[in-house]
């Protein structure tokens, strides 16, 4: 029962509780850090038995932490090869070394708690359930603003939004508990996926059809087009993965027609101050957040390969120092052919040095430095990480994608769906937004697409 409560409040802490907020200026990540460390500790001298590194190889959840590990030791190499080309250490470049560990830490409490005891499965998958029916509450009280509620709290979780969300504004995009209209849209197509899963495992009609459509229209209140056209082309690859296979196709006709008449009814049904921004995607042209993300992934692109580097600037301030130096030299000796010859050597060594630096940088980043002016990669992570951990970086984080499908083998053909659709959620949604650096998006994703999986196999 002990483990239970524990448990409880542990599983509502990743999944519900708003990252923006702090207790006495302490950040969610170090709350979160701390209550996992010392519930590993307690689990591991209590019941240690329950985790047997054998059997924990035999599962996804190994290779997502051996992935999450082996992405960890990139930005701690691209950290150390920063410093060592003349970049400050800042206790901020460690903080992303540390957020590998704490998610790694989480799926092994995870995994543990739900390997003591079988009904313990059913257990989280009922906070699991709760998680969803309490955030879609929130969804509709925030977007009405039901007894002005958002005025007690949205100004602390969202102060960008806050205005929108209390003002009667006629078309509010709601943030839910992350305090960021497109983080809730990704949280929301999460719990969809798990929905669509259990309505398509299921051979009766239950509470997860209700929760479809529910789920939908909380993201049309978002305003997210990205989370829209993200989970319509997740959708298609869900069903089209199951249908494919023999035996198939007649049982998941019907829910698949059910599905498509849902997601029409909504867009035509609903008013259009929840839809007004999805029916603009049919006039692209009308869409400024569009070209502006498309300029800050050129301005990031050509960030990622010039020289605008902390030690770069620094070299050629040295170059232009020397060069000065040398037409002095010309200037005061008489001797222009010797000091110029001597110019052209400095410049010929600066030259090689930044290009060997661009190499460097191109392979292994900027690291987490923040004395460097990142560029505005925020609008795609794949960037964000090529410009901060180079290509090796973007290369070790595909391991933290790419190693499970070597265990997706032994599952089921639906089971196999859910895990290929999920990922090309995540891989496309990465595009517009971040994810993994969103600590709810990634213990969701861990959560939704490990455990329920696994729960299959034992």
């Amino acid at each position: 029962m002990v483990d239970k409560i524990i448990f409880l409040i542990y599983f509502i802490l990743i999944l519900l509780y708003p990252p923006q907020l702090r207790v006495h200026g302490i950040t969610y990540a170090k709350i979160l850090f701390v209550l996992s460390f010392f519930i590993l500790i307690f689990q591991l001298l209590r019941d240690r038995k329950y985790f047997e590194l054998k059997k924990f190889k035999k599962t996804s959840l190994y290779y997502f932490v051996l992935g999450i590990f082996i992405f960890s030791v990139s930005v701690l190499l691209s950290n150390i090869i920063s410093v060592l080309l003349g970049s400050k250490i800042y206790l901020t470049n460690v903080f992303e070394i540390f957020r590998g560990i704490l998610y790694i830490i989480c799926i092994i409490n995870c995994y543990i708690f739900i390997n003591k005891n079988k009904n313990n499965r059913s257990y989280f998958e009922k906070i699991l359930l709760f998680s969803i029916i309490f955030t879609l509450i929130i969804c509709c009280v925030q977007y009405y603003n039901v007894f002005n509620v958002n005025s007690l709290y949205v100004k602390y979780i969202a102060p960008t939004h806050y205005k929108t969300l209390i003002s009667g504004y006629k078309a509010p995009r709601i943030v839910g508990l992350t305090g960021n209209p497109n983080v809730c849209g990704c949280v929301l197509n999460l719990y969809l996926f798990y929905i669509l899963y259990k309505i398509i495992k299921s051979d009766k009609f239950n509470l997860f059809y209700i929760l479809f459509p529910l789920i939908r229209i909380a993201i049309y209140m978002t305003g997210t087009r990205s989370a829209f056209i993200i989970s319509l082309f997740c959708e298609v690859v869900l069903f089209g993965l199951i249908m494919i296979k023999k035996g198939n196709f007649k049982p998941l006709f019907r829910k698949t027609i059910l599905v498509i008449i849902c997601e029409i009814a909504l867009l035509f049904s609903l008013p259009n101050s929840m839809t007004w921004r999805i029916k603009h995607l049919m006039n692209l042209d009308n869409i400024n957040s569009w070209s502006i993300r498309v300029n800050h992934n050129k301005e990031t692109i050509e960030q990622i390969f010039s020289d605008d580097s902390s030690n770069n600037i620094i070299e050629e301030k040295n170059n232009r120092i020397n060069e000065e130096n040398n037409i002095i030299n010309v200037e005061e000796n008489n001797n222009g052919v010797t000091n110029m010859d001597n110019g052209k050597t400095t410049s010929q060594n600066g030259d090689n040095k930044n290009g060997a630096n661009k190499v460097i940088k191109l392979l292994f980043g900027v690291g987490s430095n923040k004395e460097i002016k990142d560029a505005k990669a925020g609008e795609n992570e794949w960037l964000m990480i090529l410009y901060k951990y180079g290509i090796f970086g973007v290369l070790s984080f595909l391991i933290v994608f790419i190693l499970p499908f070597f265990r997706i083998r032994k599952y089921s053909v639906k089971n196999r769906a859910l895990f290929i659709s999920i990922c090309a959620l995540v891989a496309i949604y990465m595009i517009p937004q971040s994810f993994y650096h969103v600590y709810n998006l990634m213990f969701i994703y861990i959560l939704i697409n490990c455990f329920e999986m696994e729960s299959d196999l034992n």
